[in-house]
């Protein structure tokens, strides 16, 4: 059940991004070529304060999502899982021309703003309809969190909830199980 709740999630997560455009890094190590795309949502894990390993390819593509569940509990009565919603956007800053002609980059916060506003975008839709993909209702605060440390010119950070939703067949149907 845990992982079609996931998949579910990830659906929701899709249509709520659908519109959002953000930097996606080119092949390689160019800083200064990129595209606008959706970003992508995963089904998986960060933890936070770790990052996506480099050379990940398009097995894990950025800007993205990444949705996971740091815990289910299960009783009779409701199953509880403990969401977790990790947004990577990439921003390299600024292009600027060094004192010798060559280009650099200047590192800003335009990808702090940016992952911001992804994960407000996120959040809002969330505390808009008090439920995730219909059966999934929010059972506490939405906490927005960005990593202590940032790997530049990446950006992370997630958005931590609790969700309910009806209980595991087998414990819904117990009395009938007997």
């Amino acid at each position: 059940m845990t992982v079609s709740a996931l998949r579910e999630i990830k659906e929701w997560a899709e249509d709520a991004l659908r519109d959002v455009q953000l930097q996606r890094p080119a092949d390689g190590e160019r800083l200064d070529q990129y595209e606008l795309v959706t970003p992508a949502v995963h089904i998986g894990w960060v933890p936070p304060g770790s990052i996506l390993p480099s050379g990940s390819g398009d097995r894990i593509r950025v800007p993205c999502v990444v949705v996971g569940a740091d815990e289910v509990d299960a009783d009779e009565e409701s199953t509880e899982i403990q969401l977790m919603f990790t947004a990577v956007v990439f921003d390299p800053g600024h292009q600027v021309r060094g004192e010798n002609g060559s280009l650099g980059w200047a590192a800003n916060f335009d990808g702090y703003v940016n992952l911001l506003n992804l994960l407000d975008r996120l959040r809002a839709r969330i505390l808009r309809d008090r439920r995730i993909a219909v059966k999934y209702r929010v059972a506490s605060t939405v906490v927005l969190k960005t990593y202590e440390e940032q790997p530049w010119p990446y950006w992370y950070g997630y958005l931590k909830l609790t969700a309910t939703c009806e209980p595991y067949p087998a414990s819904g149907y117990a009395e009938f199980l007997e």
